[in-house]
């Protein structure tokens, strides 16, 4: 197999991979800087926009990379790392190894959780900015979204913590899919900004 056609097989293989927070294939997003091929052996290096997104997702999507490179039956080696100065410059930059195991579910759920969350205090503040009052929150229901991308890509994280979409569902609910009631508002609000701190 020619060195053309074995590149684009991997770029095919990683775009069955999902960057976590925002579901988009790593490869529409950019984040595949460089692959090469030397034989059997697959060198491929990868960029994230954000240092955040690097330390909380990196080894996921590292895992995940190896386990689709991994379907590639001419693919006797596999090389994966990101961009120097993605982890370059900073005294605490660190990102777990890469998996040789897939990730169990359990990591998954985990990572799923804060993705929704993540999701729900961007769109809240998106709301907030658009006027609404922070009292009136707990009455919005998802029937009262504004049709924009936040609103979209909340729904959808919604979805994949099996939390109800239907238009009558209340947008402010817990990850266990409770109701947030007017005055656990603040509460929650400061869960939501605790558990998404960024850099």
């Amino acid at each position: 197999m020619d060195r053309f056609t074995a590149g684009q097989q991997v770029r095919e293989a990683l775009g069955a991979v999902v960057e976590p927070e925002l579901g988009r294939p790593i490869t529409d997003l950019g984040f595949v800087s460089d692959v090469s091929i030397d034989a059997g052996r697959v060198h491929v290096r990868l960029r994230v926009p954000s240092f955040f997104r690097l330390q909380r997702y990196g080894w996921l999507i590292l895992a995940d990379a190896r386990a689709a490179l991994g379907t590639l039956p001419w693919a006797e080696a596999i090389d994966l790392c990101f961009a120097d100065d993605d982890v370059g410059g900073r005294a605490d930059a660190s990102v777990p190894p890469p998996f040789d195991e897939p990730v169990s579910e359990r990591q998954r759920s985990v990572i799923r959780r804060a993705v929704f969350l993540d999701r729900q205090l961007r769109l809240v503040r998106s709301l907030l900015d658009r006027g609404l009052r922070r009292g009136e929150l707990h009455a919005l229901t998802l029937a009262d979204l504004p049709m924009t991308a936040e609103s979209a890509v909340y729904v959808q994280r919604r979805s994949e913590m099996l939390l109800p979409t239907d238009a009558r569902a209340p947008v402010l609910v817990t990850e266990d899919g409770e109701p947030v009631d007017a005055e656990e508002i603040d509460d929650h609000l400061a869960h939501l900004r605790a558990t998404t701190t960024r850099d």
